[in-house]
């Protein structure tokens, strides 16, 4: 289901990706900016202001989706970005996470396994696809 509203949605973010790529020409400044508003949100979250930590979100995760779009319409994918877009994405995970927990909205022992079951989809996706390519 993913891979179509993927297949739907890539035209229109590929034009996006162009038009912000001659504003700021690098992708990495976009995942950078993503996890900064990750950060925000978390200390949203702390401060007892979830409306806003909720739209910091959504910003965060427009960064998110525009970086890759950025490098492909550049020229500038590779497996570096991606690795680097990878991580900075399950840290911007953990910070929310972290701020949500300090904000007192949850109990601990569920955003430790929100956190462990966030960490794993790295994991399983890099097992799968080593295993799709041995095979």
């Amino acid at each position: 289901m993913l891979n179509k509203i993927r297949e739907k949605t890539e035209p229109y973010f590929e034009r996006l990706g162009k038009a912000l790529g001659n504003v700021i020409p690098h992708p990495r400044v976009w995942s950078i900016s993503g996890l900064t508003f990750a950060f925000f949100a978390a200390y949203g979250f702390y401060v007892k202001v979830p409306f806003y930590a909720g739209i910091l979100i959504l910003i965060s995760g427009f960064f998110d989706i525009v970086d890759g779009a950025v490098a492909r319409s550049l020229g500038k994918a590779g497996p570096k970005g991606a690795f680097l877009d990878s991580n900075l994405d399950r840290i911007s995970e953990l910070v929310i996470y972290v701020g949500i927990l300090m904000g007192g909205y949850v109990e601990p022992v569920l955003v430790f396994l929100v956190a462990s079951f966030s960490l794993l989809v790295s994991y399983a996706r890099a097992v799968s696809y080593t295993h799709l390519r041995a095979h």
